[in-house]
């Protein structure tokens, strides 16, 4: 399958912070039984970027990025072009999740990745540290915690096949989930983020097509 890291501007559509929009939820019904709904409404109402870490019992540390070209294996070994010290940032947002169905919803999973992306010729690409790097590079490894994809925290959890569930919401019933990411400093003015629970942070997947994106810049 193709991996979508570039998409015309008209085919992703971005929610402003304070903007409601809806999405499709899954989970239990009362008989234990699968079921999916797109009356699922979402709202991202706060987005704060700080330098304490305490909320996640970790500190943090300058990020050093190698930017690595990679050799044959053979001839020659993999080599690293250049480094940079980067600070980081705590992300830390909150989004009311409300449910507009006629059916309660157990076990209801939720998730939050940042895309990095680029805006530029009429279109929307993931940012790539190569790409947009003076030194020819293959690959960026960073020496710290920084990964915009992994959500670093999540306020409601339940022990459900992985923590990011809420253990139920009924109908007309809406509940605040706070998430929090660890970025680098100098990525707060490309930061989105996709709340589709089938979406990922490298590539433009079905799930953030079909849902949008919210951009949480700074």
């Amino acid at each position: 399958m193709k991996i979508i890291t570039e998409v015309p501007k008209n085919e992703l559509e971005i929610f402003d912070v304070g903007e409601t929009f809806q999405m499709e939820g899954s989970g239990e019904n009362e008989a234990g039984e699968y079921i999916s709904t797109d009356d699922i409404s979402v709202k991202v109402y706060s987005v704060q970027t700080a330098d304490d870490l305490s909320l996640l019992d970790e500190k943090l540390v300058e990020n050093t990025l190698s930017y690595i070209k990679r050799g044959d294996g053979i001839e020659t070994l993999d080599e690293v072009v250049k480094t940079e010290k980067l600070k980081q940032k705590l992300v830390y947002v909150t989004v009311t999740y409300q449910n507009n169905s006629d059916f309660i919803i157990n076990h209801m999973m939720y998730n939050g990745n940042i895309m990095l992306l680029q805006d530029k010729d009429e279109k929307y690409s993931i940012y790539n540290l190569c790409s947009n790097s003076e030194k020819e590079c293959d690959y960026v490894e960073g020496s710290s915690v920084a990964r915009a994809a992994e959500m670093r925290y999540g306020s409601v959890r339940e022990n459900y096949g992985g923590s990011n569930y809420i253990l139920s919401l009924r109908p007309g019933e809406s509940i605040d989930v706070s998430m929090a990411w660890i970025v680098n400093e100098n990525d707060l003015d490309k930061m989105y983020l996709n709340l589709s629970t089938y979406g990922g942070n490298l590539e433009f997947t079905e799930g953030a097509l079909e849902t949008g994106v919210v951009d949480i810049r700074r």
